[in-house]
């Protein structure tokens, strides 16, 4: 049985990824959490009488308005970024078994928030991939904005508790 335990909207955001910044959001991010939880019951008995989680999961979608070609080239994980004097192009299709897809750590930073001033409101997933990209096209000033789903995989570096995401100061012990 999955439960949603946490869907937090946080408002427009600054993006990074991997310490690149991707740009701004226009609208909304969204952070969910949710765990799948196991019921046990036990021999000869007519009720639940534990339940596990079995698995966590983070699933990040952030509305990008940026249109620089070199910062989107980040939510594309198999795409190929091409830059020739002041042409530049991202490539897609084909090769998949060659590639691989990246993950890394996201931020997401409130707007107007500065990160040295404040991280108590800062998001930071600590291995992040693009997992969903859908342009949805042009906002009322003829931006473009990219529609980003990420999720998070477990980094097996950090401490157990802390090995999705951490929100708030990631310094703070």
């Amino acid at each position: 049985m999955a439960i949603d335990v946490a869907e937090a909207v946080i408002g427009a955001c600054d993006v990074s990824f991997e310490g690149t910044d991707l740009g701004s959001t226009d609208a909304p991010c969204t952070v969910k959490y949710t765990q799948t939880l196991k019921e046990f019951q036990a021999q000869q008995s007519t009720m639940v009488g534990r339940v596990w989680p079995t698995l966590e999961a983070v699933e990040i979608k952030t509305p990008l308005s940026e249109h620089n070609l070199a910062k989107l080239r980040h939510v594309f994980p198999t795409g190929e970024y091409t830059l020739d004097g002041t042409k530049e192009k991202v490539e897609l299709g084909g090769g998949l078994w060659d590639q691989t897809v990246d993950y890394g750590e996201l931020i997401l930073q409130p707007t107007g928030v500065p990160i040295v001033a404040d991280d108590n409101h800062r998001y930071t997933i600590h291995k992040a991939y693009v997992s969903d990209v859908a342009e949805i096209g042009l906002d009322r000033e003829n931006h473009r904005i990219v529609m980003v789903t990420w999720k998070a995989i477990e980094d097996t570096t950090k401490a157990a508790g802390n090995r999705l995401l951490t929100i708030g100061d990631t310094t703070a012990v």
